[in-house]
């Protein structure tokens, strides 16, 4: 898969989830990183090079997986607490195309 194609697996994703549609995380997922983040919300934060690196691995591999199961199956085997923090990137992911692409009410 050349990175084109990487590209835009990841962008369709991310446009599934500006209309709230998340076919790759499963509903119990939330569950798990909202208790994480109401009890413990400094756990979900990228802190160092090391874990943005591996959080950048991980999109690159969802964005090689081409069926929703692969992504599924991939997802099941993080942690949960690195799932939620793949979560929460890739909710923040989704909160910067939409600022981007809406203009600000004045």
């Amino acid at each position: 898969m050349n990175l084109v194609q990487k590209e835009r697996s990841l962008n369709s994703l991310i446009e599934m989830g500006l209309k709230g549609h998340f076919p790759h995380i499963h509903p119990d997922w939330f569950k798990e990183y909202q208790e994480l983040s109401a009890f413990n919300p400094p756990l979900l934060r990228l802190t160092n090079k090391k874990e943005q690196k591996k959080v950048r691995e991980v999109f690159d591999t969802l964005s090689r997986h081409q069926s929703f199961e692969r992504k599924m199956m991939f997802l099941c085997s993080l942690t949960p607490e690195f799932r939620a923090k793949v979560i929460r990137t890739f909710l923040d992911m989704i909160e910067n195309r939409l600022l981007d692409g809406k203009p600000v009410l004045q």
